[in-house]
Formats: structure tokens, sequence, C-alpha cells
């Protein structure tokens, strides 16, 4: 079985990192926030195993990141990555609604 080496793009942690302290300070709750970004981060490095498994994207804000982009959800937040040989990339996380 192939496995991929996962890279989170600054951009990616930015969204990250943004997203949580939405909920953290908005919703003043960060024991959610912490389990959201405990939760993002397990489904991120689960695609070590099956990144390629995921169809590759046909929507316009996936494809701006080249052919072979795909993305995939966790709650209300859109992953998007592409991959190369054994390497994934995260390039941003973004709210799911945001991906037309």
């Amino acid at each position: 079985m192939k496995s991929y080496n996962i890279d989170i793009s600054l951009k990616a942690r930015q969204d990250i990192f943004e997203y949580i302290d939405f909920i953290k300070d908005e919703y003043k709750s960060p024991l959610t926030a912490e389990r959201h970004l405990i939760g993002l981060l397990d489904e991120i490095y689960s695609l070590r195993s099956f990144a390629e498994s995921i169809q590759v994207s046909t929507r316009e804000r996936v494809l701006i990141y080249g052919s072979n982009a795909r993305s995939f959800n966790y709650k209300k937040m859109a992953i998007l990555y592409t991959v190369h040989h054994h390497r994934v990339i995260i390039h941003e996380v973004i709210p799911s609604s945001m991906i037309i």
C-alpha cells in the first residue's frame, strides 16, 4: 500500500488557526476549538494512506491548484490538496460553502 508524506502549506496553517481562533473567541469555547483542531489534523493526516482514492475535483475553486487538485470535508470545512508522487500538499482549509 502506498504511503504519502503530508505537507501543510503556510496558507493552510493560517486557515486552520483562524478557524480554531474563531471557535475559541467568537463562541467562547476553547474545549470545542481544541476538539476541532484535533479532529481536523486527524483527518488531514489520515490522507497518508488514501490520498489518491479521493476523486479529482471539477470545481473551479479547487482547480486553482492544478488539474489533480482534490478536496474533502471535515465538519463544515473543506480541505484542498494535491498529490505529487508520495507527497500530499494541503493548500487551503476553507468553509465548504466557498467551494463552487
